[in-house]
């Protein structure tokens, strides 16, 4: 299956949405709430618009704990914030 190319402000759009919240500061980490209270799950967004491809999208799948097909799902809305957290549990990430 070949995945969409997805940006730096696509990502950040798309986070909040699975139950990722913004960290106030100068860098952009998102840290994923699960019933109101923060998991160890987190990821750093680039600023501004640049893709995410090769080890950046490495990262971010490393980071997410989800594998190349989930990822590319979950930030085009296919896989919500419930069956996210399912697989992390599912794996024990969570």
């Amino acid at each position: 299956m070949s995945r969409r190319t997805w940006s730096g402000r696509q990502i950040s759009k798309a986070l909040p949405k699975k139950g990722f919240r913004k960290s106030q500061g100068d860098h952009h980490w998102y840290y994923l709430y699960v019933n109101g209270e923060k998991t160890n799950i987190r990821t750093k967004i680039s600023h501004g618009n640049k893709d995410y491809t090769g080890d950046l999208w490495s990262c971010l799948r490393k980071q997410l704990k989800l594998s190349n097909d989930d990822l590319d799902n979950m930030l085009a809305c296919h896989i919500g914030h419930d069956r996210y957290v399912e697989i992390l549990v599912e794996n024990n990430h969570i």
